[in-house]
């Protein structure tokens, strides 16, 4: 629950020309199937490479309901896990969408927080509702994207709990289907995030072989010291005479 100056409960207020919590929840339903159901996070820093990201989406559209989830701290492995589901799982997301009407959250108005002025660093965190179709009338185009740190500020959080702790507890060993690790891509003493590739070294080029310089036409060669550009009767190095 958030708090307002004077320790009473935070009541978020619009100009009018968007809607509350409550108007939201008031709004007729959409008439489509959930399918599918996604939660991710991401941050970022100064540091370069420094970025992380998780998501976790349970999915039903097929006869086994499975949970994904792909963790890549920075720095560290990417890992990739699949998860079986109980076949239960959906239904208990699915009425707690329902129940709050959560198909409508994405057009609650942004409420400014503190992590909006922090320059050097930026997270994210978001629920997103996947549904078997669109509806062109409503402009509803089956994807709902819901901003979670805004929604707390509305009073949906013990909704986003409830809905976190079903992740959580598909999250079981004994239900791991397949995992997959892929190491970071580290470089420039672990500077180098991932995507980066590490530039070749440059090798410095070998210098050129310097011209070999040929006697001119008529020259002779000397006996005494081997100077072999001698033009005159004498020779230009040890001035022995020419025979």
């Amino acid at each position: 629950m958030r708090m307002d100056a004077c320790g009473g409960e935070f009541q978020p207020k619009t100009d009018g020309l968007h809607p509350t919590m409550d108007e939201v929840k008031a709004m007729p339903p959409v008439a489509l199937e959930l399918v599918s159901i996604c939660s991710s996070s991401s941050s970022s820093g100064m540091v370069m490479g420094d970025h992380s990201s998780y998501s976790a989406t349970i999915e039903w559209g097929g006869s086994q309901p499975l949970l994904t989830i792909e963790d890549a701290p920075a720095f560290k492995d990417r890992v990739r896990s699949v998860y079986r589901v109980d076949p239960q799982v959906p239904e208990r997301i699915k009425a707690i969408v329902v129940r709050e009407n959560m198909c409508h959250w994405g057009k609650l108005p942004h409420i400014p927080s503190m992590m909006d002025h922090m320059l050097d660093y930026s997270s994210s965190s978001s629920l997103t509702l996947i549904y078997d179709g669109f509806n062109v009338a409503t402009r509803f185009s089956g994807r709902v994207s819901i901003d979670v740190r805004n929604v707390r500020s509305w009073g949906g959080g013990e909704a986003l709990d409830r809905i976190d702790a079903i992740f959580k507890e598909c999250e079981r060993d004994d239900a791991l289907v397949s995992r997959e690790t892929t190491p970071p891509m580290v470089s420039m003493g672990g500077f180098m995030g991932m995507g980066m590739q590490p530039q070749p070294t440059m090798q410095p080029s070998p210098a050129p072989a310097t011209p070999v310089a040929q006697p001119p036409a008529g020259a002779w060669t000397c006996p005494e010291c081997g100077q072999n550009a001698n033009l005159g009767k004498f020779c230009c190095e040890c001035g022995s005479p020419r025979l």
